[in-house]
């Protein structure tokens, strides 16, 4: 299984759906946990957490075909650019 750390983070590939239900697992530390599978649902998760004033953890599910990926090396990534929010989102 695919692992990469990244200072506190840490991202795994292919885990399966049943695997690990990171929001109950963030819930029984004591922290704000939501799942969510539509882009739509990003930006109000992110919202409630911050709102939260809280540790959380918010999983959200890809497609495993998407390129999630942030550049070739270090010095070609691709920064975060926000989109206005009355674009749609495929």
């Amino acid at each position: 299984m695919p692992r990469l750390f990244c200072l506190r983070s840490l991202a795994i590939s292919n885990i399966g759906h049943a695997l690990v239900d990171f929001v109950k697992f963030a819930e029984a530390y004591g922290a704000y946990g939501q799942r969510m599978e539509r882009p739509e649902e990003i930006k109000p998760a992110l919202q409630r957490a911050l709102e939260a004033n809280w540790p959380a953890v918010i999983e959200v599910v890809v497609d495993r075909e998407a390129d999630a990926s942030m550049g070739t090396s270090l010095d070609k990534i691709v920064e975060y650019e926000p989109l206005p929010d009355n674009v749609a989102v495929a």
